[in-house]
This record gives C-alpha cells, structure tokens and sequence, in this order.
C-alpha cells in the first residue's frame, strides 16, 4: 500500500519528467542532427565551399547582423525615450505606430524599394526625364547591396529593440530623471549617463531578437544576390545536390546563433535593477514645447513612414497596375490555406509551449535549462531546421520504402513548433507572473487536483493572453518563408511562397496582391495584439 501511495504522489513529478525529456528532444532533434554532421567527413565538396564561398557567407553574415543591430537601436532607442517620457502632439498614437512595420516582411520591403528605386524604376525615370541624362551619367546608390539589405531590414526589425527599450523606460518612470536634474545634469546627459544604462539587459534581449531575425532571413539576401549562410545552405542543397555539406554550413551557423545567444545571456548576467512596477502610472508625461514636440513627432514618424507606409503605398501602386482576373481567382484560396495552416500551427505551437509552462515548471532545479533547450529552435533559420529536419525524414522514407513522410504537412507544423514554440512559451510564462499564487494555494487546499487548478483557474485566467500568443505565433508563420519553401508540400503554397516565386522572375506586380495580403493579416495581428496589451496596462 505504501509503494502504491509513493507511486501516486509522485505521479505529477513522473508525467513532468517525461513530457520535459520529450519535449527537449523533439524540438531539438533537428538541431543535433545539423550539428552531428559538423563531424561527418564530406570529400572534395566541402573543400571547394571552404576555399571559394564558405569566408564570404561568415563576412556578410557577421556585416548583417552587426549594421542591421547598430542602425536598429540608432532608431529603436530615441524613439521608444520619446513616446515613454515625453507628451508631444501624436505620441499616444506613434506609441503603437512604431510597431506596424512588424507586419512587413524583410523581404516584401525589399521588393517593393527595389522595384521603385532600381534603374528602371519610376525614380530614376523620373530623374533622367528632368535632367535629360542617360546610363553612366550620374550615381545613384544600387539597392541591392550590402548596404541596401542593412537599410531595408533596419526597417522592418527594428520594433523588436524598441518594444524591449519603451517598455523599460516606461518602468524606470521619472525617477531616475529626477535624480539626475538634482545632481545638476540635463535631458541629454540623464538619458545618455543614466537611462540608458539602467536598461542595457532589455537592450541586449531586443539586440538578440534583431540579429537571429537577421540571421534567419533568407528571402532579402537571396533577391538582393548576398551570399550569407542561408542562401549558401539553400543553393548547396538544392542547386548542387549535396545534402551533405549543406548540414554542415547549417551547423557552423548553429554555432553563430548559440555564440550570439550566449554573448546575450553573459551581458545580462550581472545586470539587475531593481524597479518598482506601477508606480510610473501615477507619473505624468513631460510636456514638450510647441517646437520640440513636433520635431519629435517628425521623429518617431520617419520609421513608420519608412519600414511601413512606404512599402504598403508601393505595393498597392504595383498591385493597380496588375490586370487582377487571374490573380485573384486563386488568391482567396491562398488566403484560405495560410490561415489554415498558421492557426494550425500556432495551435499546437501554444499548446507544446502550455505544456512548458505548466509540467516543466514542477521540476524546478532543471526548469531553466530544459526551457532554455526547448527554445533553441527560434535562434535557429528556418533554412537550418528544414535541412536538420529532411535528413531523418529522408532516412525513414528509404527504410521503410514509402516516400510520404518529406514534403508532408507534419514535417512542416514540426518545423513551425520547433521555430516558435519559445516565442510562445516566453507570452505564456509572462502571463503565468501577472496571476496570483494565493488563488492556487486556496484551491489546493480546498482540495482541487493538479487537473482542476489548471482546467478551472489558470486557463481561464490565461485566455487573453493564450489569444496573444496564438495570434503572435501565427504572425510568425505567415511570414517564415525558408522553412515553408524547402518543407511545403508539392502543389501547396502560401502567400508568402506565392510572393517569393513571383518576385523571382522579376514579376512584382503579379507579387504585389498577396504581398498586401500578408501585410494587412499582419497588421490585424498587431494590432488585436497592441490593443491586447494595452488592456492589460
């Protein structure tokens, strides 16, 4: 009998072990098998990568992540300074308008510059018609570059370092601006001596967000001809057939991705401020002149002109100049299978990351680590989990002699948990710290199982914010383009594939419909997203 009570109790704890092991090995699955190759011998191919291509996909990778970074928080910063302290004419609205060009794919951006500002497009036309001049006589800078990608994607990523550094200004208040104007210091000197370093651990995480983003994108460097480590890993697969050395420059970027996560982690270590919550809700923003605050409207509106009403304005030019009875006929079906499959995903994204949330949590001595394991997956590019996923697959389909498992849609909502599952898990887990423990403790000792705190208390409590997570996580599947281009199945494509294929042959126009599709559902996700948030504040 008392073997039987021991089994019993520690049932909770058994079920918690178990779903924590499956879990770590599922989402990392793809993630050892791209890194176990990094000790197969490959021959002459990878040689030949190493001696050509392989120094030029390290350069512009690490020139990406660092000029995407720097201009992102060169923009970030400021703005979020401004709309957390300052009161200027449209700040409440520029406060959830910094975040719209969220909704834009690094890659549609690009479309929609390059086609307005390459030679052919309507600027330069315009340019040679006034002047009279033809090729060769005047510069104008190329837009598919280095420099051109590090614009277009400063654009569209740089939210992810404001959301981070608004947030912690909000939270520091005035105070700390208080004590500086005691000390005899400025605006200027309080933002740059004080401030700014009081949110370095904030800074870092965005700063993490912005270069695994710039990591992971595949579409902007491959139009722009940037040879980096995704488009490498693509071409050596599919154009030179050699799988082979393709999970092998997967694992060296696994690599990258870990040292960046790690140089994140290590900056925020001995970073701890300690901030009373709420308290700047009582403080009142400070009142800028009629002057500067219209200069700092102008301000925060140049990255929301650029990273969002501009592309949009493009695109929907390019989309009246397309004769819309072909495109549309097969567009509402486009829209119907994106958004099956990314409520598909995001379902069973918020429920592996449920199961974190709430399974793992019982184990606590291991709880960060097998978290930290289970979320690897989003530093990791689609492009690398589609090849650490297709091998295996590959496998299995020679073993058993049935070739359904690759290009299926399991491989493909496998690959989109994998990626998104920490994404989840972190909206999750913060709305988990917002719920009274005392509600759970009154219900255990009324007498209320594991079961029924969960199904009774917590997920009721959680629904907004489960709503959130899902809608986030959806956002993030409509735009992952490498994983659903290499894993989709044959004949199946989403809006972003139909974008990309298009853009390819150069027919932007006829990208132009589903590229506005993909920017208004991401732009409905927003903001039921901002307005989800500011709820909750």
């Amino acid at each position: 009998m008392s073997i039987l009570k021991k089994i019993t109790l520690s049932w909770p704890n058994m079920t918690a072990f178990v779903a924590a092991i499956f879990l770590v090995l599922a989402t990392g699955l793809p993630i050892f098998i791209v890194l176990s190759h990094l000790l197969v011998p490959i021959g002459p191919v990878w040689q030949h990568l190493a001696s050509t291509v392989l120094s030029g996909y390290v350069l512009h990778s690490i020139l990406l992540v660092i000029g995407v970074t720097g201009c992102a928080m060169a923009i970030a910063i400021p703005a979020a300074w401004l709309v957390a302290i300052y009161d200027f004419p449209g700040a409440r609205w520029l406060r959830w308008g910094l975040l719209a060009p969220t909704a834009v794919p690094a890659y549609i951006a690009a479309y929609a510059y390059t086609d307005f500002l390459q030679f052919a497009g309507p600027l330069q036309q315009a340019l040679r018609d006034a002047t009279g001049w033809r090729h060769g006589d005047y510069w104008f800078p190329q837009i598919r570059s280095l420099g051109g990608a590090i614009i277009v994607m400063t654009l569209v990523f740089y939210p992810y370092i404001y959301l981070f550094a608004r947030t912690a200004f909000e939270e520091q208040g005035h105070r700390l601006l208080i004590v500086a104007r005691t000390l005899g210091h400025g605006p200027f000197t309080a933002f740059w001596r004080i401030a700014l370093p009081a949110i370095r651990p904030a800074l870092a995480a965005g700063a993490a967000l912005v270069a695994m983003e710039t990591l992971a994108d595949f579409a902007t460097v491959d139009f722009f001809a940037i040879p980096t480590f995704t488009t490498g890993i693509y071409r050596t697969w599919f154009n030179l057939g050699q799988p082979l050395a393709a999970a092998r420059l997967s694992g060296y970027l696994v690599i990258f991705a870990l040292i960046l996560l790690i140089i994140e982690r290590s900056s925020r270590q001995h970073q701890r401020f300690s901030l009373r919550p709420g308290s700047e809700k009582q403080q009142q923003s400070i009142r800028l002149s009629q002057s500067q605050g219209w200069a700092a409207c102008i301000a925060c509106l140049i990255p929301i002109i650029g990273g969002f009403i501009i592309p949009v304005l493009l695109l929907v030019e390019l989309a009246f100049q397309t004769p819309f009875a072909g495109i549309l006929q097969d567009l509402p079906v486009l829209i119907g299978d994106t958004l099956k499959l990314a409520g598909l995903a995001a379902t069973l994204t918020t429920m592996v990351a449920l199961l974190a949330t709430g399974l793992i949590s019982r184990l606590h001595p291991i709880r960060s680590l097998l978290v930290r394991l289970s979320g690897l997956g989003y530093a990791v590019p689609g492009t690398v989990l589609a090849v650490g996923i297709l091998i295996p697959a590959g496998y299995l389909d020679q073993q058993f002699g049935v070739g359904t498992l690759s290009g299926s849609i399991f491989l493909l909502l496998f690959a989109y948990v994998v990626r998104f599952v920490s994404v989840a898990h972190e909206g999750l887990e913060a709305g988990m710290q917002r719920l009274s423990p005392s509600l759970f403790q009154a219900a255990k000792m009324l007498g209320a199982g594991l079961g029924r705190r969960w199904f009774l208390i917590k997920l009721p409590l959680l629904a907004p914010t489960i709503i959130t997570t899902i809608l986030l996580v959806a956002l993030d599947t409509i735009k992952e383009l490498p994983a659903t281009l290499i894993l989709r199945p044959f004949n199946w494509e989403t809006l972003a594939v139909r974008v990309y294929r298009y853009a390819g042959d150069e027919r932007l126009r006829e990208a132009a419909p589903a590229a506005l599709c993909m920017i208004g559902l991401g732009f409905l996700s927003v903001l039921i997203i901002t307005k989800a948030a500011g709820s909750k504040n």
